[in-house]
């Protein structure tokens, strides 16, 4: 017996492996298709979990698709109140250019009725 347990002239290594085994550092064969983060080396698994080259975006969506930022497809008319651009809705939920006021009541000669 030698002094890392096992039989002279056996080929078992400092690493627990037999000399000339094919294990590598990482666990993995030398010479094996694995990379640092788990997958094949030469696979298409990209940083963000998705394949190289498939349309995943930053935002879960696919490069090219039409999701904006705010969860509508770019070039809606969806406006950052949740109206229409160009729709004649303002900040108090009326319409722009009606006559309601901030009371719900017409506005008529410069008062609120």
């Amino acid at each position: 017996m030698c002094p890392d347990g096992s039989e002279f002239g056996s080929p078992v290594g400092p690493d627990g492996s037999e000399f000339g085994s094919p294990v590598g550092p990482d666990g993995s064969e030398l010479g094996s298709p694995v990379g640092p983060d788990g997958s094949e080396f030469g696979s298409p698994v990209g940083p963000d979990g998705g394949e190289f080259g498939s349309p995943v975006g930053p935002d879960g969506g696919e490069f090219g698709s039409p999701v904006g930022p705010d969860g509508s497809q770019l070039g809606s008319p969806v406006g950052p109140d949740g109206s229409e651009f160009g729709s004649p809705v303002g900040p108090d939920g009326s319409q722009l250019g009606s006559l309601m006021g901030p009371d719900g009541g017409r506005q008529r000669s410069g008062s609120w009725q």
